[in-house]
């Protein structure tokens, strides 16, 4: 998967999260909860392609 695909997941991820967003600021504090959730996994992707992307600055300093 392109670094580009994977931020495009994110940011499917995180539109799909809007009406958990608007739900929760209604007052429905399940959809707070789901809404956590979802932070939480765009939390780890990021960091995870965060990582991914260091991993592969670094292996092109070697080949250069």
């Amino acid at each position: 998967m392109t670094f580009q695909e994977k931020i495009q997941n994110i940011i499917a991820l995180l539109t799909s999260a809007l009406e958990d967003a608007e739900k929760f600021d209604e007052g429905n504090d399940a959809a707070g909860k789901r809404l956590r959730h979802t932070c939480q996994q765009s939390k780890v992707s990021l960091q995870d392609m965060r990582n991914a992307i260091q991993t592969e600055r670094n292996s092109r300093k070697v080949t250069k």
